[in-house]
């Protein structure tokens, strides 16, 4: 479950070779999130080698329509029963960095209502979907959102318009835009506030521009959060990373992207994120460090243990 690959020309190696250079592996889904699952799976290898089955529970889980926010995959594996204590997310990145949080994201649809005409018509006639949409969009993208928690969320909210498509043919005045929108949140701005804010906007957009005829539907999306720092896992965790990379101490901070963590702690479980090194997910170049790989399973088992050790007093 990954994204396109984009444009090939802007590859440094064609992004489904798994090409290696230098000690890292180029393509795509290598940071996001391969190496994370390579990881994983060394890891219970490993705890299958030296724990008995009876003795603890570990749950490897695959999780379909990511990309999407549906989290499809993880629903039902929650649906079946997913009894866990706490959980790990192998995504890659900077291993000096320990996620104990994630912005949220919220996904709405927008239509834009216009009024079709001849695009030669003598007099204006129509009125443009396209152009009230883009007035739209230049409008809630100007305005100023809420500030977030300087510690962990210092990068603030965000909004992207990521998908538009209007009108049926090059000499018809568009009667209908659709616009898509992309709000990443932090914990404190939630789909509640976010949802008033752009129904605030449509309001004074109406008021100024009484043509505009603007819908907007909620699709999906799940809210920001942040673990408390004295959580078991963190800790833990935290704990095994400083042991093997000795040099720096890990740094506790929130993740920009949203995943199925988000969902998760809505059922109490607690989740945090630390994987391989590699970085450029969701763009061009993506890689991993392939010696990174065998480090993050050890420091997976070793988390694992001795987070059961504690749990069993």
């Amino acid at each position: 479950d990954t994204i396109t690959a984009g444009s090939l020309d802007k590859w440094k190696y064609p992004p489904f070779d798994g090409v290696i250079k230098a000690g890292k592996m180029y393509g795509r889904g290598t940071a996001d999130c391969k190496a994370g699952i390579v990881a994983m799976i060394y890891t219970l290898f490993a705890l299958k080698r030296y724990i008995s089955e009876e003795g603890i529970r570990v749950e490897l889980v695959f999780d379909g329509g990511e990309q999407s926010g549906e989290y499809l995959g993880m629903k039902l594996a929650l649906k079946k029963g997913l009894p866990v204590k706490s959980g790990i997310i192998g995504y890659a990145g900077d291993e000096h960095e320990l996620y104990i949080g994630a912005r949220g994201y919220h996904r709405y649809t927008f239509v834009s209502l216009g009024h079709s005409a001849h695009t030669g018509a003598r007099l204006k006639v129509g009125i443009n979907a396209i152009e009230k949409m883009a007035k739209f969009i230049s409008k809630l993208t100007a305005k100023k959102l809420p500030k977030s928690e300087p510690d962990f969320f210092s990068f603030g909210q965000r909004l992207t318009f990521s998908i538009i498509n209007g009108g049926r043919e090059i000499n018809i005045v568009p009667d209908e835009c659709r616009a898509r929108l992309d709000v990443r949140t932090s914990p404190e701005f939630d789909k509640a506030r976010v949802s008033d804010f752009i129904r605030k906007t449509i309001s004074e957009l109406e008021f100024e521009d009484k043509d505009i005829r603007l819908e907007f539907q909620y699709d999906v999306g799940e809210e920001g959060y942040l673990l408390k720092k004295d959580e078991s896992i963190i800790r833990v965790l935290k704990g095994e990373i400083d042991n093997v990379y000795q040099r720096r101490k890990v740094k506790l901070t929130a993740s920009g992207p949203a995943h199925v963590g988000n969902l998760l702690v809505k059922y109490g479980v607690p989740v945090v994120v630390w994987g391989p090194r590699g970085t450029n997910v969701h763009s061009y170049d993506e890689y991993v460090e392939l010696d990174s790989i065998s480090k993050t399973s050890e420091i997976y088992t070793k988390t694992i243990i001795k987070y059961f050790k504690e749990q069993a007093g």
